[in-house]
């Protein structure tokens, strides 16, 4: 080797090998600082999803304290009490909080003489047919157009809503259904949906035993969920830049989807179609459900990450070996071929 040559490539060999291994490392530790970054986004939206719907839980334990605090209540008195809940203000997304009514055969006809004695002159249980126990949709507020839809709703003839409304008679506890399309649903677009049910009983507090709890069922306060609604809602908490899909039960089957966060238009944060560089999965469980959250990483987060000092680091690398060439006689000058 030309002796005029050893000091220019020496310099050349040591700038690409410091270049390459500092590369390495920042780009490493970009990874590392993304990848906790995501962890914690991740957690903290699992951890506000589960708050949301312990919140809503409450919710309806106020409903049920009004049946104990009193042998019955009135439509207008269903309606002040959540009126003073302030949904829209308090708790987004949720769709209202209703009063489903336990039916026995034999007092069908007086209930229904009683609720069209209320103003509701077409008012029926639907859907029409024999069954040994009928269940019907009495209260929702705010009564607007889509809980009128709901009215007189036997949501335990639907074999979905009825497994949770048996779970909730059964153990006192709150339940929640799987997956279902709301009754609400009156319009093209149709969101995916689910409800939340608390058991009232004709007795001050919870029965004690399986049979005493199924004798005194007096009916269900529940709330219906439209679950982008309810996404979008939890979502006005803070901005995120992880997106996330939630599926009914443990599996992300395509039929089980509740909330796709990338094809929601709303909360849509890039257009471009690539593979996320961080996808996770948790499982959380909620009044007796689970569900399955799946997280992708969005162009927005990894542009924080990755878009910056490596590629800065490399490009002065590249610099710098190329001025090493350049006096060693082996590259022109940049820019002199222009």
């Amino acid at each position: 080797m030309p002796k005029h040559l050893f000091v220019p490539l020496s310099v050349l060999i040591l700038s690409l090998t410091a270049t390459t291994c500092a590369w390495y490392f920042t780009e490493s530790h970009a990874n590392d600082h993304a990848a906790q970054r995501f962890d914690a986004e991740t957690q903290l939206l699992a951890y506000r999803i589960k708050d949301r719907m312990s919140a809503y839980e409450q919710v309806l334990r106020g409903g049920t304290g009004l049946f104990r605090a009193s042998s019955q209540i009135t439509r207008d008195e269903w309606r002040n009490y959540v009126s003073s809940l302030q949904l829209d203000q308090h708790f987004p997304g949720i769709q209202g909080v209703g009063f489903s009514l336990r039916i026995r055969p034999a007092d069908m006809a007086e209930h229904i003489r009683q609720i069209q004695a209320e103003g509701f002159p077409d008012y029926r249980v639907k859907p029409a047919g024999e069954r040994e126990e009928y269940t019907s949709i009495i209260y929702l507020e705010p009564f607007d157009e889509r809980n009128r839809q709901a009215l007189g709703y036997d949501m335990f003839s639907h074999p979905t809503r009825r497994a949770a409304m048996q779970r909730a008679r059964d153990t006192g506890a709150a339940a929640m259904s799987g997956k279902v399309e709301l009754v609400q649903e009156i319009t093209e677009v149709k969101q995916a949906g689910f409800l939340l049910y608390l058991p009232v009983y004709t007795t001050q507090g919870i029965p004690a035993t399986l049979d005493s709890r199924r004798k005194t069922l007096l009916g269900y306060v529940y709330s219906p969920f439209r679950a982008n609604d309810l996404m979008r809602g939890i979502l006005q908490e803070g901005d995120s830049r992880v997106s996330f899909s939630i599926y009914d039960g443990k599996q992300s089957a395509s039929n089980a989807l509740l909330y796709d966060g990338d094809g929601d238009a709303e909360l849509k944060l890039d257009a471009v179609s690539r593979e996320p560089k961080f996808i996770s999965a948790t499982s959380i469980d909620i009044a007796g459900r689970s569900w399955m959250i799946t997280f992708r990483s969005t162009p927005v987060f990894e542009a924080g990450f990755f878009l910056r000092s490596p590629a800065a680091l490399l490009g002065g690398g590249c610099f710098s070996a190329h001025y090493c060439l350049l006096l060693a006689g082996c590259s022109p000058p940049l820019g002199s071929a222009l």
